[in-house]
């Protein structure tokens, strides 16, 4: 049987077009993942240790990273949590989307 993390989901690399959707679709790799809550909140819950965020972050993070084109990823490497990274991505990718 399958875990959930062997489910390949394939998505186009954000290229600064259109994000709402790209949004919408990485949201939920991320809630398969289960990772969603490294972007839902800026410092890790009290209710988790410091030994099982990291690896939540680190995996949610480069999984969005992944999934940026090279110009848009190179305008924010410098993120270092997930949460900083998607804070950023919707300041900037948000409005001119709309």
């Amino acid at each position: 049987m399958a875990s959930t993390f062997d489910i390949v989901v394939e998505i186009r690399k954000f290229d600064s077009k259109n994000f709402a959707l790209w949004k919408e679709i990485m949201q939920d790799v991320l809630i398969i993942q289960r990772r969603i809550k490294a972007i839902r909140h800026t410092n890790k819950s009290a209710s988790i240790t410091t030994d099982e965020w990291r690896p939540l972050d680190e995996i949610a993070g480069s999984t969005i990273r992944m999934h940026l084109n090279e110009n848009v990823y190179f305008s924010l490497a410098k993120k270092t949590s997930t949460c900083a990274l998607w804070e950023k991505l919707q300041a900037i990718y948000e409005k001119k989307s709309s």
